[in-house]
Order: C-alpha cells, then sequence, then structure tokens
C-alpha cells in the first residue's frame, strides 16, 4: 500500500513537471482519499469481528440458559451487529 502512495506522489510531481495541472489535481484528490478508504477498512473489519464475537457469545449464554433457539438469537445479533441502517 506505502508503495503505491509513494508512486502516486512520484506521479503528481512528474505531472505537475510536465505543467499537466489537471492530471495532476486529480490524483492529488485521489492521494487525499486513500487514508478514508483504509480507515472505512479497518471499521469494517473490525465490525464483522465484533459481529463474530457477539454472535458467539449470545448463542453460548442461550444455550447455557437453556434456550432453544440459542443459534437463531446469535443470527439475531449478528445481523443487528452488521445491519447498514442502523447508523
Amino acid at each position: 500500500m506505502g508503495y503505491w502512495i509513494v508512486m502516486l506522489v512520484v506521479l503528481v510531481a512528474a505531472l505537475n513537471a510536465l505543467q499537466l495541472t489537471a492530471t495532476a489535481e486529480l490524483l492529488q484528490q485521489l492521494t487525499g482519499f486513500a487514508p478514508n478508504i483504509v480507515t472505512a477498512i479497518v471499521v469494517l473489519i473490525l465490525g464483522i469481528l465484533a459481529a463474530g464475537f457477539l454472535t458467539a457469545t449470545v448463542r453460548t449464554v442461550a444455550s447455557s440458559a437453556g434456550i432453544a433457539q440459542a443459534p437463531v438469537l446469535g443470527q439475531f445479533a449478528q445481523a443487528i451487529v452488521l445491519d447498514e441502517r442502523s447508523g
């Protein structure tokens, strides 16, 4: 990932040297947007991990309490965590 960011910065510098400013500005915007993409991927991964942990926890607690529908409750908890409308 770092390699490609360096390549984009070098490409922007080269385009500026060639006085292709419109293309250089577009690449600068893309370079500036990269941290947002990385952050979104990290948040997505953490959400998936949290949903898996919560699913297992709810299923285990419900089974220990003698609830017959423990797997369904676990899946329900996962669906709530991963629901994009809940934010």
